[in-house]
């Protein structure tokens, strides 16, 4: 695996910050083609449970565990099966480069060994995008894509408006997203719908990336599933509804448009 100079250059520098909102940077490859932004990570604090508290001690030692993984020069051979049927976590075994490896690829109930709604559509879109590549019953898009999130405050579902969100996609969009690792993607896929509208976050997507607004690539079937494309040079990004309850179209749509851009 070979982690670039910008990648190591975040990693280092956002490590000893004290700030909750940038201690998560995501997951997968960094050095994939694809960028995929979510609204937040979908974790639940009601009644501070053991399980919230151990997953959410994960997401805050993001920085940290990338860290190593730089240090051990990791590979996605490197890490070990983890969390498989929801019960064996073994904490040091870890790794953001390929978390919960080989969690299956369906929809995560008690002791399934599944995965979350949001990830399954991943990896329809990354196996959309790369035909045959990847595995039909495990979960492994993070071969090809890095995620992220907007706001780095967990929710089960996403909340109205508030202000918690509200502050830490500021300090997200002003600090983490301008760094010169995040704006090298050839593809970047924003995954969240109307947060980024004025009437929730207002988050100028051109500003932020350098991109210039092209067009809409509107719906026949479901006027929720628009795709709004900007593009600058070599980079493209799409801003759409958030992936977990979405139609095998719009992922289609996506993947037809990603294919086209970096000409596979």
């Amino acid at each position: 695996m070979e982690y670039s100079k910008s990648f190591c250059d975040l990693v280092n520098s956002f490590k000893e910050k004290n700030d909750e909102n940038l201690k998560f940077i995501g997951t997968g490859n960094p050095s994939a083609k694809i960028l995929i932004i979510g609204k937040e990570a979908a974790l639940s604090e009601k009644n501070l449970s053991i399980d919230f508290n151990f997953h959410y001690g994960l997401h805050q030692e993001n920085t940290s565990l990338w860290a190593k993984c730089i240090d051990q020069n990791q590979d996605f051979d490197d890490i070990k099966v983890w969390g498989r049927n929801c019960k064996k976590y073994i904490r040091e075994d870890f790794s953001p480069l390929y978390p919960y490896k080989h969690d299956q690829k369906i929809h995560r109930l008690p002791q399934n060994g599944g995965t979350s709604k949001t990830w399954k559509c991943y990896q329809k879109l990354i196996s959309l995008v790369y035909p045959g590549i990847l595995s039909e019953e495990e979960v492994d898009f993070h071969k090809y894509a890095f995620i992220s999130e907007l706001s780095s405050k967990p929710f089960p579902k996403s909340p109205a408006k508030n202000k918690a969100t509200e502050n830490s996609i500021r300090i997200r969009t002003t600090e983490l997203f301008t760094h010169d690792f995040f704006q090298q993607f050839p593809v970047i896929i924003v995954a969240a719908g109307i947060y980024v509208s004025k009437r929730m976050y207002d988050i100028d997507l051109q500003a932020l990336f350098n991109l210039t607004y092209v067009n809409e690539d509107p719906s026949e079937k479901d006027p929720s599933e628009w795709i709004r494309i900007y593009k600058s040079g070599n980079r493209l990004l799409l801003h759409c509804k958030q992936l977990s309850r979405c139609s095998n179209n719009l992922l289609i749509r996506l993947a037809n448009i990603i294919r086209e851009h970096i000409n596979l």
